[in-house]
């Protein structure tokens, strides 16, 4: 294994100078002497087999070895994409920084067992590679949607009262539904409360049997909450006359928002989260 001045690490197979691999390294060393730092790696005798198998390993060994690249690229690049505060995780093997475990290499025997077959050792690297690679398209699943989740909390905490989650503002007392009435919460901009509020009993009627009713509960406007630039108002409406009023309060400059309310549903929320 030789390391550059330029950090790049080159792995390096030379043949045994008359048959001694200690004189190879030695010939090595003094041949590129400042140019890099050397490190012997313990490479045990492994299982060479037949000619034949050696053949078809060779061609076995591309496809695995583009396999095992491309998933450790995607494992790095992930780790470069999802830092957290802009510093990305240092990648590491079995716990040890890669420099680390690269200059005290020392043959896994217990995952890769040297009386194995090199066909062997290469299909145990493989299925390997195959579940790291299953088990990293997983995590990332569980942080996407974890990550997805958050944003969507995030937008619903922030923001004006026309677009940011009611559920921490609206409470039981606030919301009143029957078989004929329905709750409406508007979004009121301050500049135009004032005549929203003169206003809104005006907004809808129906008409039975008998005659055209107001289908706007009087004086049943009541303030929720506000922000720096929306007043949130609850106005109580007969379900006859749902649909006119709020076509009516958009026209009146009142974001009409959506809403059910569900007891509990703000503390469920934020226990999901």
């Amino acid at each position: 294994l030789f390391l550059t001045h330029k950090m790049h690490f080159w792995l390096v197979s030379a043949p045994p100078e008359g048959g001694s691999t200690e004189e190879t390294w030695k010939s090595l060393q003094r041949s590129l002497g400042e140019l890099s730092t050397n490190y012997k790696m313990k490479i045990p005798d492994l299982r060479v087999g037949t000619l034949d198998s050696l053949m078809q390993l060779s061609d076995d060994l591309d496809r695995v070895d583009r396999f095992v690249e491309g998933t450790v690229h995607r494992i790095e690049k992930e780790l470069k994409d999802n830092a957290q505060g802009g510093t990305a995780v240092e990648p590491s093997i079995d716990g040890a920084p890669i420099d680390r475990f690269l200059t005290s290499f020392d043959w896994d025997q217990a995952r890769y067992p040297i009386k194995s077959t090199l066909s062997e050792l290469v299909t145990m690297i493989q299925d390997l590679t195959m579940r790291t690679d299953e088990e990293l398209k997983a995590k990332l699943l569980d942080f996407n949607t974890i990550k997805s989740s958050l944003s969507q909390w995030d937008r619903k905490g922030t923001g004006s009262l026309n677009s940011r989650s009611l559920t921490e503002y609206v409470k039981k007392e606030h919301f009143i539904a029957s078989e004929k009435l329905v709750s409406i919460f508007c979004a009121v901009p301050k500049f135009a409360l004032k005549e929203f509020l003169e206003e809104y009993e005006n907004f809808g009627t129906f008409t039975t049997d008998k005659a055209k009713i107001n289908g706007v509960v009087p004086r049943s406007a009541k303030m929720v909450t506000q922000d720096a630039e929306y007043d949130l108002v609850r106005v109580v409406v007969f379900k006859a006359a749902e649909e006119e009023f709020k076509l009516k309060a958009r026209e009146a400059r009142a974001t009409v928002r959506d809403f059910t309310f569900v007891e509990g549903q703000d503390e469920k929320d934020k226990s999901e989260i």
